[in-house]
C-alpha cells in the first residue's frame, strides 16, 4: 500500500476487510469447481466491491488486475489441489 495516504489508504483497508465477509455471508461455496453459477456470482461480487471500494488512484487496468488476483487467491484457497 505504498503511496496511499489518508482516505485512500482507509478505503483500500475497508474494502479488503469487507470483501471476505460479504462473500462468506451468502455466496461463497466450498467447491467452486462444481458450480459455474456460483463462480460467476463470486466473480461479479468481487468486481462490484473492488470497483466501488477502491480509490480513484486505481486505474481501470489495475482494478481488473486486482479482481483477477483476488479471484485466483480465493479459488485456490477453497479448491485445494487444483493445478
Amino acid at each position: 500500500m505504498n503511496g496511499f495516504i489518508g482516505p485512500d489508504r482507509e478505503k483500500v483497508k475497508t474494502t479488503a476487510r469487507d470483501l471476505p465477509n460479504t462473500l462468506k455471508a451468502g455466496i461463497l461455496v466450498l467447491d467452486l469447481r462444481k458450480c459455474q453459477q456460483s463462480q460467476a456470482e463470486v466473480r461479479v461480487t468481487i468486481e462490484k466491491m473492488l470497483n466501488l471500494g477502491l480509490p480513484r488512484v486505481y486505474t481501470p487496468a489495475l482494478k481488473i488486475f486486482s479482481q483477477i488476483v483476488v479471484w485466483l487467491l480465493l479459488f485456490l484457497s477453497v479448491c485445494p489441489g487444483v493445478p
